[in-house]
């Protein structure tokens, strides 16, 4: 094979792995890790996560967990929608603390912000963490979660909500547009390659 052919066959087939690689991300994510408290709560898709003990998250809260500076765009107390936050219990009810259901954001607010947070608050009783909060994954618009009492008193879902910071991410396609300019290359590549057997 030509030595430029098998360059550019190289780079397309490097950049749809790195496409791929960097696309499939996303994690469920449980804390407290490591898990030794008496509350666990999972979100996804995540990146990472915090959590804490006798606070009810508030801007300064995510600030001192992710850095930067958040506005709250979101909260809920009950099954709905609130700004571009939305949550549905889909097993067990709020305030129980064990309880599950998924999450929604509106798409607008990745039009506005680069960085989003979903933080939860629990009942603090006898027991922590007391809140939670995870850094979502960049475009990400919906997904699930869980909390789960293992030991202890109090405990129940009081309050989830949503934070923005930063200026949007202007690509929104997950590493898709990486992806096929890479499979294109290769595809040129092959079909140069072929060409020049022929002509030999």
């Amino acid at each position: 094979m030509h030595k430029r052919l098998k360059h550019a066959l190289y780079f397309g087939l490097s950049a749809a792995f790195l496409a791929l690689t960097t696309a499939v991300h996303a994690l469920n994510i449980t804390l407290p890790d490591p898990d030794d408290q008496n509350r666990r709560a999972t979100l996804g898709d995540a990146v990472s996560g915090a959590w804490g003990a006798g606070i009810n998250p508030d801007a300064s809260t995510i600030a001192a967990d992710f850095g930067g500076t958040w506005t709250n765009e979101g909260e809920l107390t009950g099954d709905g929608s609130n700004d571009w936050l939305t949550i549905d219990v889909t097993s067990g009810n709020w305030g129980d603390a064990n309880v599950a259901g998924t999450w929604a954001i509106n798409p607008l607010f990745w039009s506005t912000y680069g960085n989003a947070v979903i933080s939860m608050h629990v009942g603090q009783g006898a027991g922590d963490p007391d809140y939670f909060a995870w850094l979502i994954t960049p475009n990400t618009l919906s997904g699930t979660w869980s909390l789960e009492k293992k030991t202890g008193g109090g405990g129940g879902l009081s309050n989830m909500k949503l934070w923005g910071s930063d200026s949007p991410n202007r690509v929104p396609d997950g590493g898709s547009t990486v992806l096929l300019l890479g499979l294109a290359i290769s595809g040129l590549a092959i079909a140069g390659w072929r060409r020049s057997r022929k002509a030999a």
